[in-house]
C-alpha cells in the first residue's frame, strides 16, 4: 500500500513548517452540511450498505486508480482511517486522513492525524501528530498550536503545497481481480455496485496481500467506499510482518457549501501600509513576519523600499550592509519594521518583520 511510502515526506514537509507535531487549532465555524472540522476522531461513521440480493455473473475487473472520477464531483469529503498491529497482535499505529473539496470555491481542507511508528510519524510514546491545511483560492493556511497560542503559516497556493501531493490513489494502489457481489446497494447515500477482492498485492515494494470490499457509484464511476485488510511486510522501520485494517469513504457528496479560514489565520492580517514589489515568489507569512523571493538584486529592492515605505508614512532608520546581506529599519508611530535581504546566484530572499 503506497501510503506507507508517501506519508513520511508529506508529514515532514508540513510538520517542518508547523514547528513539530503540536495539535492544531481549528476553525471557529463549520461548513454547512458538514461534520465539525475539529481534530479527526474515530467516532465518525458512515451508513451501512443496503444490499440488493440479485446480481448477474461477471468477469473479474480491476480498478487502477481508486481516486478516479472524483474530479467530476462538485464537492465531497474523503475520510480514510487505518489501524496497524504487529505480528504479536499489539497496536502499532493509527492513521486518519480527512480531505474536503469544494470545486466552485477552489477550496480544500486537509487534516492528518498519525499515532505510532508504523506509519512513519516517528512517535513511539503514544504521542499524536496532527496537521491541518486549508487552501482557498490562491492562499493556503497551515496551523500549529492551540487556543490563544495557535500560530498560522500562510503561503501562496501556487508554491509547493502538500495538498497538491495528496491523492486518494496513493493510499491503496490498484485493485486487481475484483468480483461483482451485488448491484444497486446504497452506501453513503449513493447507489453503488458492490465488489469483493482477495489476495490482492498492494504494490511492488511490499510482499503484503490484501482482501476486502469496495463500492463504486453507478452514476459517476467513483469509489464510494472501500474497506480491507492487509497482512505481510508493512510499515515501520524494521519491515516486519504486520496486519493493517482500513476504511475509505466518500461522504457529503455535492453537499459541502463552504470552507472557512481558521480563526488563527483570520486574525493574522498583515498591515496594508507595507508595500511589496511586483513579481515576487514563494510568499509566506507567519505572525507579523513575511517572507518572499525576488529576481531583483538587493540594490533594486533597497531602492524600492526606500521610496515606497516613506510614501506610506514610514521613517527610514538604520541601514546595515555587509556585502551579501542588507538590513533596513523603518519606524512609524510606535511600530518598527526590519527588512533583511540576502542575495544568491539566482534570487534575493527577503524577510520583513514588524514589531
Amino acid at each position: 500500500m503506497r501510503q506507507l511510502l508517501i506519508v513520511s515526506p508529506v508529514l515532514a514537509l508540513t510538520l517542518a513548517a508547523c514547528g513539530g507535531g503540536a495539535p492544531v487549532a481549528q476553525s471557529t465555524s463549520v461548513p454547512a452540511g458538514s461534520a465539525a472540522t475539529s481534530a479527526p476522531t474515530r467516532a465518525a461513521a458512515t451508513a451501512a450498505p443496503t444490499a440488493v440480493p440479485t446480481v448477474e455473473a461477471s468477469e473479474p475487473v480491476s480498478f487502477e486508480d481508486v481516486g478516479a472520477n472524483l474530479d467530476k464531483l462538485d464537492s465531497y469529503r474523503m475520510r480514510f482511517s487505518a489501524d496497524m498491529k504487529s505480528a504479536d497482535g499489539k497496536a502499532d499505529g493509527k492513521m486518519m486522513f480527512i480531505q474536503e473539496i469544494i470545486k466552485a470555491d477552489d477550496a480544500k481542507r486537509f487534516q492528518m492525524q498519525i499515532e505510532g511508528a508504523a506509519f512513519g510519524s516517528g512517535q513511539t510514546d503514544g504521542a499524536i501528530q496532527m496537521i491541518e491545511i486549508v487552501e482557498i483560492g490562491e492562499a493556503s493556511y497551515m496551523l500549529s498550536g492551540e487556543g490563544a497560542a495557535a500560530q498560522c503559516v500562510s503561503f501562496s497556493s501556487a508554491e509547493a503545497n502538500p495538498l497538491d501531493s495528496f491523492n486518494p490513489a496513493d493510499l491503496t494502489g490498484a485493485i486487481e481481480n475484483a468480483t461483482l457481489v451485488a448491484r444497486g446497494e446504497t452506501v453513503n447515500g449513493i447507489k453503488s455496485d458492490h465488489y469483493t477482492f482477495a489476495e490482492n498485492k498492494l504494490n511492488t515494494e511490499t510482499k503484503a496481500k490484501a482482501s476486502g470490499d469496495l463500492w463504486v457509484a453507478q452514476d459517476g464511476g467513483y469509489l464510494v467506499k472501500y474497506s480491507g485488510t492487509a497482512e505481510g511486510e508493512l510499515g515501520g522501520t524494521d519491515g516486519g510482518n504486520r496486519t493493517m485494517v482500513w476504511t475509505y469513504d466518500i461522504e457529503e457528496i455535492n453537499k459541502l457549501s463552504a470552507l472557512t479560514v481558521p480563526k488563527a489565520c483570520a486574525d493574522q492580517v498583515m498591515a496594508t501600509d507595507i508595500p511589496l514589489p511586483d513579481g515576487i515568489t514563494e510568499k509566506a507569512a507567519f505572525g507579523k513576519m513575511q517572507t518572499f523571493k525576488s529576481s531583483d538584486d538587493i540594490a533594486t529592492l533597497v531602492t524600492f523600499f526606500e521610496k515606497e515605505l516613506p510614501a506610506q508614512g514610514w521613517k527610514a532608520g538604520d541601514k546595515l550592509d555587509n556585502g551579501t546581506n542588507t538590513q533596513l529599519t523603518f519606524t512609524k508611530d510606535d511600530r518598527k519594521l526590519e527588512i533583511t535581504l540576502a542575495e544568491d546566484a539566482s534570487s534575493t530572499s527577503v524577510i520583513i518583520t514588524e514589531e
